[in-house]
């Protein structure tokens, strides 16, 4: 779907936020971010309220903080696939 598409149906607004929330990559648990642009770091937590807890490469960690303050960093590492139902775990066992 794009913005003319969308604007009839929901307004230009409503279409607008639409395509931006569709265009922003997922966060997740072992992310590597910046925190306000320059403060990297790794999503530990995410809480029910939608915000994050992060460990930062300083050392300190953060918490509670909000989604729009995060961005991905272009390097993510990568995790060997870890077993998280009862029949991955049985199976891998």
């Amino acid at each position: 779907m794009n913005l003319r598409q969308a604007v009839p149906c929901i307004g230009v607004e409503a279409a607008a936020a639409l395509l931006r929330a569709r265009a922003q990559p997922r966060l997740a648990v072992g992310c590597y971010v910046l925190l306000d642009g320059d403060r990297p770091g790794e999503l530990a937590v995410q809480n029910d309220d939608g915000s994050w807890d992060l460990i930062l490469d300083d050392g300190s960690d953060v918490d509670g903080v909000a989604s729009d303050r995060l961005q991905l960093r272009d390097v993510q590492r990568e995790r060997p696939a870890v077993p998280s139902t009862a029949v991955e775990l049985e199976a891998a066992a």
